[in-house]
């Protein structure tokens, strides 16, 4: 555990340095989900806790009371209904003791030198920043302490960083100002594009059309040798030829040589390179192949007729898609609206080609 908290305290460092620009987009991409389910946490968590186990022990009392009313004797009826008021009033006093104490206004956490103070919600706000999957497992109150010491070690800083100038040389100046115009374009995005991408409507199209497209085909997992040189790969074709093992030759040359865990669309390759991949699983190829100045040699592990994606295994390619879409036409509207005039790198007038890159369709599940 302790190990665990000293690796947030780490991340949570890093993470306090952004605080302050990246909370303005994750609002429009979260809308503080994480947030508020860390809030709920540190607010009620424990006081749910309590009214479970006072509630859990109360029906277990009441059921066994139920059951051993006819058979016991009065005397033995009363001490069961005393033993429910101890069990009531202890889990009174339990869920008294667990339940964490009302925050009333929003109260003074930190205060340093006597004129920089933190505020309750100043470190609510740092906790919307952090993803749950850092803190699974950590209470919220000791989420809220490491957060307020990063707040301290961050204000100490700076305060040094000011008094020796730093915040007025040009150095900080040029990134203060490439940080806001980021932030200009990341928040403007969000608000103009990112509803789309979130549009189920819009997904639901772009699976249609890729849908229409779909043509099926072979898709392959494969394992290659390859070489800087064609001499080199006519050895390895020789070698293999005479019964050497692939995969320990595939070890002896290195140099990039590799099997790939997954599967991939013969689609994918120029039809020269597919004529070097075997068609039988298992087989070597007999040819080697010629890729970006390499020269290649293929085993085939395995192959399968492709499947299209369901809806909710394409749903992220989808998402890309349709963000690039709404990038593209966001791009032709803006530029439509300027006098823009092109230049090459030798300061040459040229024409402005704004045209998109094709965005690739989703294949199919690995």
């Amino acid at each position: 555990m302790k190990f665990k908290v000293g690796c947030a305290l780490t991340v949570l460092t890093c993470l306090y340095f952004d605080t302050t620009c990246g909370r303005a987009v994750k609002d429009f991409f979260s809308g503080h989900k994480d947030a508020q389910a860390i809030e709920a946490s540190s607010e009620g968590a424990a006081q749910n806790q309590a009214e479970m186990n006072s509630q859990e022990k109360k029906e277990s009392t009441e059921g066994k009371s139920a059951d051993d009313s006819t058979e016991k004797t009065d005397n033995e009826a009363n001490k069961l209904l005393m033993s429910d008021k101890d069990e009531a009033k202890s889990a009174s006093e339990e869920s008294k003791a667990s339940k964490p104490e009302e925050i009333v206004g929003d109260p003074v956490v930190l205060k340093i030198g006597g004129k920089k103070v933190f505020k309750h919600s100043d470190i609510l706000a740092m906790m919307r920043m952090v993803p749950r999957e850092l803190i699974q497992g950590m209470e919220p109150k000791q989420l809220f302490e490491l957060l307020k010491m990063q707040a301290l070690v961050s204000y100490l800083i700076q305060d040094q960083a000011k008094k020796a100038g730093m915040d007025q040389s040009k150095d900080f100046r040029d990134r203060y100002a490439q940080m806001r115009d980021k932030l200009l374009v990341d928040m403007y995005i969000a608000k103009e594009v990112y509803p789309q991408v979130q549009n189920e409507v819009q997904l639901k199209a772009a699976y249609k059309t890729y849908l229409s497209a779909w043509k099926g085909g072979d898709e392959v997992k494969l394992s290659y040798i390859m070489t800087d040189t064609e001499k080199e790969a006519k050895e390895v074709l020789d070698a293999l030829s005479k019964g050497t093992n692939f995969e320990k030759l595939q070890k002896e040359k290195g140099n990039g040589s590799e099997s790939i865990d997954r599967y991939l669309p013969l689609s994918l390759f120029p039809e020269d390179v597919r004529k070097a991949i075997p068609t039988i699983k298992g087989k070597i190829g007999t040819a080697y192949a010629k890729l970006n100045n390499k020269y290649v040699v293929f085993k085939l592990n395995d192959k399968r007729a492709m499947k299209s994606l369901t809806y909710e295994e394409a749903k992220p390619q989808l998402q890309q898609m349709v963000m690039k879409e709404a990038m593209d036409k966001l791009t032709s509207r803006l530029v439509k609206q300027y006098k823009i005039e092109n230049f090459s790198e030798k300061g040459e007038p040229m024409p402005l080609n704004v045209n998109p890159i094709a965005s690739g369709m989703p294949t199919s599940a690995n």
